[in-house]
């Protein structure tokens, strides 16, 4: 603003030195046509000393002045002055001729030109000044000093003769006060049309540029023009708008890949951290990042399950109890963290990304359901932008859930795998109880296979013992005896 104006008033200010140039041309001219307009004079009255004297010390003194002083305004208040000496020059030159005095007016009017009302003051004080002085010496019986061919002028004919000279002195310094003020409003005229031009012709070559798509282009534009403002807001609108669709668009495409590579099936879960963490910090291009999961139900620790930095993958052990650290706080807190501007070693000691020193930290929080799953620490030596970090926000919530979901397929496996084990052993333990169920029942068998034996003898010997009972009842005198 102010420098648009400073331009303007120095394009005023160089408009009106043309002027004032043109003016000196004009003045230079009559004063030649003054000094040789005297010798003319000297041909008719014999005045050849006047004309060579007054007029070549009134041009030796303009010329002198204006050489001397090139840079300053003084020799056209000079100039001033020599006309009103060249009009005293023709008045004694003419010895008094009242119509000489009519050249003060003429130089009045020619300093018009400079547009300049301060410029009448040398001339009128000049005038008067020569008036009431030889007209003094005039009233004192000096005959021989010309100031007029009459006899004798009163003091109301001089005072009316000095105001009627004032009068058309002011005239002409009101002239030319009114001619600079138009001309310089002219001049703003001018100027405030070949800036509108000017700037249609920019807000031309500006609307052009956006029609080709360059939106980076830089046009600087005056508050004063409408149009162009217009289209810088416009281009500004587009301009956003583009970056926008590229932020929306870099979002979209990076919630693709990473949900293509979530759709793969039965991933281990750390394999799957792995090439989650090495795709998002190729995707971010930030230098490194390690992605974490909650482990452990009554004392629970954030552990290190991938960690990817500066194009390899780093295996590395870490883990993180609750408040220990950033990652702690993290967990403590259940809630993403952005820090910029790091101390040179503050990573190496409250963060799991090793010696790297970088100077901006984001930690995401990965949720699922409002239950803390693990946490993304991505590490860069320049700021990460909003959009990014929006990003990781959105995609956020997608991994926690695949984290979720392959650890729990990996306690699944590692519960199917002990059921497995489990049966297999009871699968042992059956067989070995139905082979002892088997000896078991052989020895039974063998028990009651012995036991019908045993049974079978007792029977034999309860037989043998009635044999032999009912043998004794047979003889009974053997009895007694």
């Amino acid at each position: 603003m102010n420098n648009t104006r400073t331009n303007k008033t120095t394009s005023i200010n160089s408009f009106i030195q043309e002027i004032d140039i043109n003016a000196d041309r004009t003045i230079q001219y009559f004063m030649a046509g003054y000094y040789v307009f005297g010798f003319i004079l000297a041909f008719f009255y014999d005045t050849w000393l006047i004309a060579a004297a007054s007029g070549s010390i009134c041009l030796f003194i303009y010329l002198a002045t204006k050489t001397l002083l090139p840079d300053s305004y003084l020799h056209r208040y000079v100039a001033s002055a020599v006309l009103a000496v060249f009009m005293a020059q023709f008045i004694y030159q003419m010895h008094g001729l009242f119509e000489m005095h009519f050249f003060a007016f003429l130089g009045a009017i020619l300093l018009v030109v400079y547009q300049n009302w301060k410029l009448q003051l040398p001339l009128i004080l000049l005038v008067i000044l020569h008036h009431s002085s030889f007209a003094y010496l005039q009233y004192l019986g000096y005959k021989e000093i010309y100031f007029t061919q009459m006899d004798y002028m009163s003091m109301q004919a001089f005072i009316f003769h000095a105001l009627l000279a004032s009068a058309i002195v002011f005239v002409c310094g009101l002239w030319a006060y009114q001619l600079r003020i138009q001309t310089v409003n002219n001049a703003k005229n001018m100027l405030l049309l070949q800036e509108q031009v000017e700037n249609t012709h920019r807000s031309i070559a500006f609307a052009e540029t956006i029609s080709l798509g360059n939106l980076d282009t830089e046009y600087h534009f005056s508050t004063s023009d409408e149009l162009g403002t217009s289209l810088q807001k416009m281009r500004n609108s587009l301009l956003a708008a583009r970056v926008k669709e590229e932020e929306d668009k870099f979002i979209n495409i990076g919630m693709a890949e990473i949900g293509q590579l979530l759709r793969i099936a039965n991933q281990p879960l750390e394999e799957l951290s792995i090439q989650l963490i090495k795709n998002i910090v190729k995707y971010l291009q930030v230098n490194q990042g390690g992605l974490f999961v909650v482990e452990g139900d009554e004392d629970p620790q954030l552990v290190l399950k991938g960690c990817y930095a500066f194009d390899r993958i780093k295996h590395q052990q870490k883990s993180f109890k609750i408040g220990e650290g950033l990652l702690g706080q993290v967990l403590l807190e259940k809630d993403s963290l952005y820090l910029t501007d790091l101390p040179q070693n503050y990573i190496q000691i409250t963060s799991g990304l090793g010696k790297a020193n970088p100077t901006c930290l984001l930690i995401v929080a990965l949720k699922n359901n409002e239950q803390l799953i693990g946490a993304i620490e991505l590490a860069s030596f320049e700021d990460i932008p909003a959009y990014k970090r929006n990003f990781m926000e959105k995609i956020g919530e997608t991994i926690a859930a695949a984290l979720s979901t392959a650890r729990n397929n990996q306690q699944t496996a590692s519960l199917l795998v002990e059921v497995q084990l489990i049966n297999e052993q009871m699968r042992s333990q059956e067989e070995e109880m139905r082979q002892n169920m088997e000896e078991l029942q052989s020895t039974q068998e063998e028990l009651e296979r012995k036991v019908s034996a045993y049974e079978n003898k007792l029977q034999d010997k309860d037989e043998l013992i009635r044999n032999l009972e009912s043998r004794l009842t047979q003889f009974p005198g053997q009895e007694n005896r």
